[in-house]
């Protein structure tokens, strides 16, 4: 079985820990293109070889690498971004009217110029560190 590396953020990290911690990383030689086909290189050593002839280091490295295939897997295969996308879609269109209601309660229970006075200079704080 052939492995192909997913080069995502988590995995590439995990090719340089790799490659840092088998010793073989040569600080003279260390252009990226050497450095990253070392850890492809260990990487794919590392996922053909039985797991009960893998050191601890070296189960762990396996157990991430075989966690981050498989998430990414998923993520994938559920449209991870597009639900993202809604759901932030959904709440933002949501805050709005439960602003409103909320405005709407308060006002009919509560004092509203005591309430302003209070709220004033932190509404003033927020929207200047939102504008910047």
């Amino acid at each position: 079985m052939r492995y192909t590396p997913i080069l995502s953020a988590p995995l590439l990290s995990l090719l340089f820990t790799l490659t840092l911690c088998s010793g073989e990383a040569n600080a003279k030689s260390d252009t990226s293109g050497t450095t990253l086909r070392m850890a492809t290189w260990n990487l794919e050593w590392l996922i053909a070889h039985p797991v009960a002839e893998l050191s601890r280091a070296q189960r762990w490295l396996r157990f991430a690498v075989d966690l981050t295939r498989h998430c990414s897997r998923e993520l994938r295969e559920n449209d991870a971004g597009q639900m993202a996308a809604a759901l932030t879609y959904r709440t933002i269109f949501g805050l709005v009217p439960l602003l409103m209601v909320s405005m709407l309660a308060f006002r009919l229970f509560g004092d509203m110029d005591a309430a302003a006075r209070q709220l004033q200079p932190q509404r003033h704080r927020v929207l200047a560190v939102a504008v910047v």
